[in-house]
């Protein structure tokens, strides 16, 4: 008997009529014999037979191969999964910083822009930073003002002669663009250049590949602004990634905006429309940096506004402090025109011929005298300028040489009028 297997057991099994097998060791052939009875139905009879081991397992061979068969697959389809799930672990972990990046970066947009009504370059800054987000070589923004101007701000790695002639968005264009975001698009996408330039026509297209656009709202809902991007890579993700700074944009605006009007209110005067004495002292260093050939103050005191007060009432002394005003636009323009004080207009006249200046200021005065309103005039003209504060008083003391000459001409004279 083979070591397991003994006498007894086979004894038992033939007496009680069951069926097994029990393993012999032949001595003759020194294998293995596999010993199999079984009982028949007839006359308590019984089958037995003896196989060698060689037959009996004649068959595993096949099952061992394909069961290394199924072993190596399961192998490799256990590393696969390993690889798989590594490759989407690193996808998500990718897919999270992305994330995450996107959101410091739409946070560093929302940290540049909240003072960038004060300080302009954050804009610029801050459309790099969203380049950099959606992947773009260009990103615009167009700001619509009030006074239906636009301001225009862009960052871009496309050549400057190209961008300027490509990407600038004139007035017709921008229109266009706001006009197809109000029709319900409430978004533009121009994948390919024939797209862009079907609707938005002028200019040529060839460095342009794409274009995505969004309309920046005011806190009525009115469309403020247009939020641009060129050549990107990522089209879908980096449209949403556009859209969702542009609410970053819509607070710039607001606070943009409300800063032109209250530093408006600041450097205006309210009464004659003129840059005031805040707006005046702030320019007035810049000026020596201004001219190239010469520069001319032109300082103007209005006579009589006192006495015209007294007389006739406030009203009519607004009416001709309005009228000079008004006057020295006409002659002088408005970026150079100030009223520094009650009675006292000053401008300037940058690289002006002096013959001209002076013939300016002496039809300002006649002009205004025919409308009744009498002003004494300084002027003062140099070519080479080495202090702006003596080029000033230069033209104020013409002035009041002009004003003391006024007064001390008959029926001029300050107490016949009532004054001090």
């Amino acid at each position: 008997m083979a070591p397991g297997y003994n006498h007894e057991q086979l004894k038992q099994g033939l007496i009680d009529g069951e069926k097994g097998y029990v393993v012999f060791v032949s001595e003759t052939i020194g294998k293995y014999l596999y010993f199999y009875y079984e009982p028949l139905t007839i006359n308590q009879w019984r089958i037995a037979l003896s196989v060698s081991e060689d037959v009996v397992f004649s068959g595993a061979h096949s099952i061992r191969n394909v069961l290394y068969i199924f072993l190596v697959f399961e192998a490799l389809c256990f590393i696969l999964y390993l690889l798989w799930l590594f490759r989407y672990v690193r996808s998500q972990m990718r897919n999270k910083q992305r994330q995450l990046d996107a959101v410091n970066n739409i946070y560093d947009v929302e940290k540049l822009l909240f003072n960038a009504h004060e300080r302009q370059e954050n804009i610029v800054m801050a459309l790099e930073k969203i380049a950099g987000i959606i992947s773009a070589e260009k990103v615009c923004f167009w700001m619509l003002e009030q006074s239906e101007g636009t301001l225009s701000f862009q960052w871009g790695k496309l050549e400057q002669e190209d961008a300027g002639e490509n990407i600038r968005m004139g007035k017709e264009r921008l229109r266009r663009l706001i006009d197809y975001c109000a029709q319900g698009q409430g978004q533009f996408k121009a994948y390919d250049a024939e797209t862009l330039r079907t609707v938005l026509p002028a200019g040529k297209s060839h460095d342009v590949k794409n274009m995505i656009a969004v309309p920046v709202e005011d806190m009525d809902g009115n469309v403020c602004g247009i939020l641009s991007a060129f050549n990107i890579s990522d089209k879908q993700s980096n449209f949403t990634l556009l859209k969702s700074v542009s609410f970053s944009f819509t607070m710039f605006c607001h606070n943009m905006r409300s800063y032109n009007a209250i530093k408006e209110q600041g450097e205006k005067d309210v009464l004659s429309g003129l840059y005031n004495r805040n707006r005046y002292e702030m320019d007035l260093p810049d000026y020596l940096n201004k001219y190239k050939s010469s520069l001319a103050c032109i300082y103007v005191d209005a006579n009589g506004l006192h006495e015209l007060n007294n007389s006739m009432g406030h009203e009519a002394g607004d009416r001709m402090l309005r009228t000079v005003a008004s006057k020295l636009q006409e002659k002088f323009g408005t970026q150079y025109t100030y009223r520094i004080g009650g009675d006292e207009f000053l401008a300037f006249a940058v690289d002006m011929d002096e013959a001209a200046v002076k013939m300016l200021s002496r039809e300002t005065e006649s002009e205004l005298k025919k409308e009744g309103f009498h002003v004494s005039v300084g002027v003062e003209w140099e070519t080479a300028v080495s202090s702006m504060d003596a080029l000033v008083k230069a033209a104020e003391k013409k002035m009041y040489a002009s004003k003391k000459a006024y007064y001390e001409r008959k029926g001029n004279d300050r107490r016949q009028r009532g004054g001090h």
